[in-house]
């Protein structure tokens, strides 16, 4: 495929991830789709040989965010404390404007849309969020191992609850139309968490 290819096929993805963020895959239609992207059903297709495709490659788009945008930022952080904290400290998809790509909610929309209607979308969803979770599972278990955090921490769920507190955040947030119950919650979690899980329960916690 060409550059304008990649570049075309590349806008169609961001176009339709766009408009399942906002109103859902099976709410899409292809003429939205066609609409959007100022394509005719034959450069569609040339690309993608059905809506069905076009969604895998925007569920692919979602596990690139997460290696190429995420991951590299919290494997900066000098122990898993850190690595953590710059997690709960990445700006959420409630700042993001209408036009911009909302990772988080879109997963969300997604996941909840597809969970026991397409099984293709729902295997891959799940295997992004093991991803995520598997992630954080391995931060936490550094931090027991580096005597960051207290050695009887339950590493899977303390991993499902920082996971499931992103997520939910950024939607309460968006919900509200105020970014700022985003940071309040996180900053919440955050001072509950390290409290709870650090070695030394007298380090300070920055909000």
């Amino acid at each position: 495929m060409t550059n304008k290819g990649h570049t075309t096929k590349q806008h169609i993805i961001n176009k339709a991830a766009l408009l399942f963020t906002r109103q859902g895959f099976n709410q899409t239609s292809l003429s939205q789709i066609l609409e959007a992207t100022g394509l005719a059903k034959g450069g569609f297709y040339f690309h993608f040989r059905s809506k069905e495709e076009l969604g895998m490659a925007v569920i692919a788009s979602l596990e690139d965010y997460w290696q190429n945008e995420l991951l590299p930022r919290m494997v900066q952080g000098n122990d898993a404390r850190e690595k953590i904290e710059i997690m709960l400290s990445s700006p959420g998809d409630c700042y993001s404007t209408p036009d911009c790509i909302r990772p988080t909610i879109l997963l969300l929309n997604l996941a909840t849309e597809s969970m026991e209607v397409h099984d293709g979308f729902s295997c891959r969803l799940k295997e992004i969020i093991k991803e995520w979770w598997t992630t954080l599972e391995g931060i936490i278990e550094e931090g027991k191992r580096d005597s960051v955090f207290k050695t009887d921490v339950d590493t899977r769920s303390v991993a499902a609850i920082i996971l499931s507190n992103i997520m939910g955040a950024n939607l309460l947030a968006m919900l509200n139309n105020d970014p700022c119950l985003y940071e309040q919650q996180l900053a919440s979690l955050k001072l509950a968490l390290f409290s709870g899980i650090s070695a030394n329960n007298h380090v300070e916690v920055s909000a």
